[in-house]
């Protein structure tokens, strides 16, 4: 049995000097998940959004990997509001230096820094996503029942999580011999489905979503070899002793594939999205008042199953 590490740094979210920003930007270049995700959106018109200015809410905007594509793809249709909710303030500068990378920040974007359990808005969203932003939620249950609130009949919650396949079975495997603190290489998809379930009136849709990572730069010195490890630990690679990195290497090895000059590593996701039921319209025929000869019809609007 490998010994633990004695005092593994871990890698926090945020942009500080632990390198966070630096592994996920290797992680960023090695991997198809945002073009992946952006897709998965477009493919079930998620984006087909209702005519005059609709409203989108992203939560856990990060540095806005995918959060790009989905505005490009809404400029493209027209006007529309855009908010962005991050509780780290260097995350969203990153998004809009993204942005402005894509031509600037369009005019319907706007930046909020915080938390969505305390975020508040007189606004009622035709979409609100959470892309691997669940796993920060304190209760998940009432996040997503907030959410749902939140928008308009007809509109959509999107979910987007990573699976306990590929990376994590990989660091289940690592975690049998290397301590990472933190670290569990499970998902909450079992969560996330049962606080699902506890919303009503809404049509909900699953699929997996394939994705992969080339680790070959993994098995190379050097440091972006060294920080696409550390996003892939979620820890400073720098500290694994010798037979630690050896079983690390091992593990990611054995759960990656050789293709077209390089290696890679699943990372499939669960792509969820519930679209809150319309009105529906019925008939009904009221009482008939005296001296009337017909019913009086009324449209009434009801909310569906």
């Amino acid at each position: 049995m490998i010994e633990a590490v004695s005092q593994g740094k871990r890698l926090e979210r945020a942009t500080d000097a632990s390198g966070y920003v630096e592994a996920h930007e290797a992680f960023r270049r090695a991997s198809d998940q945002a073009e992946r995700i952006a897709d998965w959106f477009e493919r079930h018109r998620l984006l087909d959004l209702r005519a005059g200015v609709p409203a989108v809410l992203s939560v856990g905007t990060g540095g806005g990997e995918v959060d790009v594509h989905l505005i490009e793809a809404l400029r493209r249709k027209g006007a529309f509001v855009y908010d962005a909710l991050e509780p780290s303030g260097d995350a969203l500068g990153r998004f809009r230096t993204r942005c402005e990378q894509f031509g600037g920040v369009p005019g319907g974007v706007w930046m909020n820094e915080g938390r969505f359990e305390e975020f508040e808005s007189s606004l009622r969203y035709d979409l609100i996503h959470f892309v691997h932003a669940v796993y920060s939620m304190r209760n998940l249950e009432e996040a997503l029942g907030k959410a749902f609130r939140m928008l308009r009949e007809g509109g959509s919650l999107a979910l987007v999580c990573c699976t306990d396949e590929g990376v994590n079975a990989f660091l289940r495997d690592v975690l049998r011999e290397v301590s990472l603190p933190g670290r569990t290489g499970t998902m909450p998809e079992a969560d996330l489905i049962a606080a699902l379930s506890t919303l009503s009136g809404g049509e909900q849709r699953f699929e997996l979503v394939p994705s992969e990572i080339a680790v070959g730069a993994c098995f190379q010195p050097g440091g972006r070899a060294g920080h696409l490890l550390n996003f892939l630990l979620q820890a400073d690679s720098s500290q694994l002793s010798a037979r630690e990195r050896a079983a690390v290497m091992d593990a990611l090895h054995a759960h990656s594939v050789e293709r077209d000059g390089n290696r890679w590593i699943s990372q499939p996701m669960l792509a969820i999205s519930v679209r809150k039921a319309a009105p529906a319209t019925r008939r009904v025929r009221l009482g008939v008042g005296a001296g009337a000869s017909v019913g009086d019809l009324a449209e009434v609007a009801c909310l569906g199953a």
